[in-house]
């Protein structure tokens, strides 16, 4: 199982790179992301970069200063929701300032608040199904590769507490599969009844426009150098 922690006192450069965490200007650059005017102070200001970072990015501890040193102390969270979790229902709004205003209105383990744009993705879903032994399971992690195991009565509707960023991808057993946004910030996905084993890596498709530029770029300059020389060579050849 993969958890995270919330610091506001750990140098961020060292939590980032050693520690899976959300520090407080991470939850704050979350709400930039896709943004319209205005949303990062709505969410702010109705309280949900608390909701995000001890419950819905699954912050298992909190670290703060005690004793008279002001020593670093983990504290558990009791309330962190896991790295996934079924939902019984799909909720549609039209654009991100109402799904945000939604998240007041829901409880996210219940219900996933999901833009309009995202339906065809989730096949216009809106009833999932959950049960007490439908589970799903992070096996594997790694920062651009993440696997899950999940079993289920019924095909459902699985939150998961990664955020959704363009270029991730994903297969269950294999197949292709569309991964949506809820919850403003988070990835969504159809789950098919039974056993299946869910594979997100991250592959963006401006790496490979990049790589195939570099490649015809050094494939140029290669020959060019051959055309340079086979002309040095042409010279010597008449001047001989």
């Amino acid at each position: 199982c993969m958890c995270r922690m919330y610091t506001p006192i750990v140098s961020v450069n060292y939590t980032f790179y050693y520690l899976a965490s959300v520090c407080p200007f991470a939850v704050a650059c979350f709400f930039f992301f896709q943004a319209e005017d205005g949303i990062r102070d709505f969410c702010l200001s109705r309280g949900l970069g608390d909701v995000y970072k001890r419950q819905m990015l699954n912050t298992k501890y909190f670290i703060f200063p005690a004793g008279q040193q002001g020593q670093p102390v983990p504290v558990e969270n009791p309330y962190a929701y896991g790295n996934a979790w079924f939902v019984d229902k799909v909720q549609y709004v039209n654009n991100a300032n109402e799904e945000i205003d939604a998240l007041n209105d829901i409880l996210p383990t219940e219900t996933a608040v999901a833009d309009a744009t995202f339906k065809e993705k989730l096949k216009g879903v809106t009833e999932g199904y959950k049960d007490s032994l439908s589970a799903i399971r992070l096996t594997s992690y790694e920062p651009n590769r993440l696997v899950y195991k999940t079993s289920s009565a019924k095909d459902g509707v699985v939150v998961f507490s990664e955020i959704y960023y363009p270029g991730w991808q994903a297969t269950i057993d294999g197949q292709p599969v569309d991964i949506a946004r809820a919850d403003y910030v988070l990835r969504v996905m159809n789950i098919p009844a039974g056993e299946h084993t869910i594979e997100m890596w991250f592959d963006p498709q401006s790496i490979h426009v990049t790589e195939s530029i570099a490649y015809a770029a050094l494939a140029l300059l290669l020959i060019g150098v051959m055309i340079l020389v086979w002309m040095s060579r042409s010279r010597i050849s008449k001047k001989s």
